[in-house]
């Protein structure tokens, strides 16, 4: 099962799963967001058990929120209506079934409208202003960064591509039909419980892991960028990790050569052991010695700062909601949940299993 995490819109799902654009569309809409995880959840489970290859979409700043199961060999994806509204409104036409809470929900929850209503409000409103000190911490980070790339030797970088390159990288692919295929996955989720990360592609025992200890994000995004460009140039898919925060890439992972270069900063330690390590220094000219040390640490402090300011945020956000949707749950009907979920599998896998 591949696991990552997405944020609501058209280009995070192309990135993503690129076929996306002719899938056939299955919409679970309504307010009781428990009840529509649930749902994918059990989609997801059932299309384990009958052996599709699955991808498990997360909410870009919830790692407990899924948000969208796809199957990619049978071209469906199921997706919360609401989270993906504006994406379903303009592919209406590729909507095959679409299925909402209140088709299971008693008509007496009216009774606690105005509570819910309330809790959703604020939910909406702590999100807000958790999304706008993430875009704070971003430029934080950026500012950080931009201290130190003007001193970043290209020329070494160059090379070392190159050296990384007639290393690992066979003169012809394995599979002729690989072809110049780049998967972009969001790496991390900054939500209720701080920073998630997705490592199932680079925990076998047989991957080649390359580290990349790059704390201020100085080498790392163009070296993994560069390498990423060289394994296409060979006809190589590769995957791309980009960190949810600043959008540069973190992590890349090739699979038919079983090859990850993994970068590890204070968000994303690296837990696996590895073949080789690059550090930051031997990419930096000897003007990068006159910049002021404490100049990094004030951006790193303000950021963490904010980040951590974003995920309290988030937590209240999270909390909001989960009290709204206990409201709601009184109100679900479990005979009419049990057939709505009979009926949305029915849709989904009876073509599949022919």
């Amino acid at each position: 099962m591949d696991t990552f995490f997405c944020k609501p819109s058209a280009d995070a799902l192309k990135a993503a799963v690129p076929a996306s654009d002719c899938f056939e569309l299955f919409a679970i809409c309504g307010e009781n967001g428990r009840k529509k995880r649930e749902l994918l959840d059990i989609l997801c489970t059932e299309a384990r058990a009958r052996r599709f290859p699955t991808v498990r979409m997360l909410d870009a700043h919830n790692a407990d929120r899924t948000v969208a199961v796809c199957l990619p060999l049978q071209r469906k994806m199921a997706a919360d209506g609401d989270y993906f509204s504006e994406y379903l409104r303009k592919n209406a036409d590729r909507i095959i079934f679409s299925l909402h809470t209140d088709s299971f929900t008693a008509s007496s929850c009216a009774d606690c409208r105005m509570d819910f209503e309330a809790l959703q409000s604020e939910a909406v409103q702590c999100r807000a202003r958790a999304e706008t000190l993430l875009r704070a911490a971003a430029r934080k980070k950026q500012a950080q960064a931009s201290l130190l790339l003007p001193h970043c030797d290209k020329s070494r970088l160059m090379h070392a591509v190159l050296r990384l390159s007639e290393a690992y990288l066979p003169p012809k692919p394995h599979k002729k039909t690989e072809g110049k295929i780049v998967f972009y996955r969001t790496l991390g989720a900054l939500g209720a419980w701080g920073v998630e990360t997705v490592y199932a592609p680079f925990a076998a025992p047989s991957c080649t892991r390359i580290l990349l200890c790059d704390a201020f994000g100085c080498f790392a995004p163009a070296l993994l960028d560069g390498f990423a460009a060289a394994c296409t140039a060979c006809g190589y898919s590769v995957r791309v990790y980009r960190c949810a925060l600043r959008g540069v890439t973190e992590h890349i992972h090739v699979p038919s050569l079983s090859l990850a270069l993994c970068t590890e900063n204070t968000a994303h330690p690296f837990p696996f052991p590895v073949q080789k390590i690059f550090f930051a220094e031997p990419f930096l000219k000897k003007s990068a010695e006159k910049i002021p040390h404490t100049a990094l640490l004030r951006y790193e402090r303000a950021a963490e700062t904010l980040l951590e300011e974003a995920a309290f945020s988030f937590y209240e956000a999270a909390e909001a909601e989960h009290a709204a949707e206990t409201l709601l749950d009184v109100y679900t009907d479990e005979t009419r949940f049990a057939l709505a979920k009979n009926l949305l599998c029915n849709q989904i896998f009876t073509d599949s299993a022919k």
